[in-house]
């Protein structure tokens, strides 16, 4: 009996990983070619990567740079070995060339999507670490909301897929993970990270001064500490980063506000309104029930609607990625409790060895099977 348990256990986990790599395969060449990485001349890889980008495009630091640092250690006769093996390639020759990217360029975009694919699995593994902070439910429900949480990503590519795109899903996600189980030097160390990789990092600030203002662990000064330390990197990293732009083409931020209200004046088809409304009932569904931290976090939408009415596409829903871990949260929790899964309030660590109280109602609601 033990070893039969044994093997399916470990057959399981088999399985499941097989299909978890199928599914990010999937996804990710999805977003390399529909939309596709270099549908907008103002943010071509090639630029990105030399830093020669159209600004606000080229403020995207973190994974340009290291694609640089990366290039600039493969020796040229490499580099040159490369492109003539895509070149060579028929499959690969033809691939290139659907897609309007440069063979001479073959390293700086083999590079960079080896690392948006690392930047996938790294949001994999922030969203289960960030689930298991936030909810006690079985190892197959989290199996199962991870896996769906990475196939509902293609429902978020319009018009284009940027190369910093995974890298917002996984840093932003960690970070929101380090911040529920208070690992403040971790959390601040991610935080740096993702201020290099887009400005929208600030709204990790902004859950956090919500959340913590006057929590019962943690004290004023330590509040006020914690949040200067967020907001002196912030305008650090941004300043550095537009002086050291300021120069490339482009401008601060992108106006499309006569855009975006000539879009939302259209009509819409019947099934729009359903799939919202679907989607608006799963996130607000026991909504008393649901711990307050996701429930304060998803007020991050109202800056990303405003910013995004303004200076973006509103129809554009990977502008959106910051809030998509805590929305699959949400609605995690009502599926449980429709189908009838287990699911209570994690409790966090103050430290490793010993457990906080949950203050949520949530804490006290268990379904069981």
């Amino acid at each position: 009996m033990f070893k039969t348990s044994f093997y399916h256990k470990y057959a399981y986990k088999l399985l499941y990983l097989c299909i978890l790599i199928l599914s990010t395969a999937f996804v990710f060449c999805i977003a390399v070619t529909n939309p596709g990485i270099q549908t907008y001349y103002k943010s071509y890889i090639f630029n990105m990567v030399d830093g020669t980008a159209f600004r606000p495009f080229v403020y995207r630091l973190l994974l340009p740079y290291i694609a640089n640092k990366i290039i600039l250690s493969i020796p040229e006769k490499t580099s040159s070995a490369i492109a003539q093996l895509t070149m060579s390639h028929t499959t690969l020759k033809s691939f290139f060339s659907d897609r309007n990217w440069s063979i001479d360029y073959a390293s700086e975009y083999y590079v960079v999507l080896i690392l948006m694919y690392a930047s996938l699995w790294g949001f994999v593994f922030s969203f289960r670490y960030f689930f298991r902070a936030v909810f006690k439910t079985s190892e197959r429900f989290i199996d199962a909301v991870s896996l769906l949480t990475i196939l509902g990503l293609p429902c978020l590519y319009r018009y284009n897929t940027y190369l910093y795109d995974f890298t917002t899903l996984f840093l932003f996600t960690l970070g929101l993970a380090m911040m529920i189980r208070r690992r403040w030097i971790s959390y601040l160390f991610v935080f740096v990270f993702a201020c290099l990789n887009k400005e929208t990092t600030i709204l990790l600030t902004c859950i956090y001064t919500i959340h913590f203002f006057k929590h019962q662990k943690l004290n004023s000064s330590t509040y006020t500490f914690i949040l200067l330390i967020q907001i002196g990197i912030y305008i650090s990293i941004k300043t550095f980063i537009d002086t050291l732009f300021i120069h490339n083409q482009g401008v601060f931020l992108e106006f499309w506000l006569k855009r975006n209200i000539n879009f939302l004046l259209q009509p819409y088809p019947i099934f729009t309104y359903l799939q919202w409304l679907i989607l608006g009932f799963l996130v607000i569904y026991k909504w008393s029930e649901k711990p307050l931290f996701l429930k304060q976090g998803l007020l991050i939408l109202i800056p990303l609607l405003g910013s995004t009415l303004i200076w973006g596409w509103i129809d554009e829903l990977r502008d959106y990625y910051e809030v998509y871990p805590i929305v699959i949260l949400l609605i995690s929790y009502s599926m449980a409790r429709i189908l009838q899964v287990s699911i209570y309030t994690a409790r966090s660590p103050l430290t490793d060895n010993q457990p906080e109280p949950a203050t949520d109602v949530s804490s006290k609601v268990q379904v069981t099977t």
